[in-house]
């Protein structure tokens, strides 16, 4: 994210581009090096299987009372 998006709490734009031959123009938070840029949710590049599994089985420990 460059120093104006970041100061204006905005996100770079989606560089994918849509049917009618435009770029997306979506907030984009997906890194997508096949495309060299950043990719909003309905084009980021699907997560490999092996990985989405080994995601899926990490636990979430949240802390239990306390300070934080």
């Amino acid at each position: 994210m460059d120093k104006r998006n970041r100061d204006r709490g905005t996100f770079p734009k989606c560089i994918a581009y849509v049917e009618n031959g435009r770029t997306c123009q979506m907030p984009a938070t997906y890194v997508d090096v096949q495309r060299g840029g950043v990719v909003c949710a309905a084009h980021a590049p699907p997560v490999p299987s092996n990985l989405r599994d080994r995601i899926a089985r990490k636990r979430i420990v949240y802390p239990t009372g306390g300070d934080l």
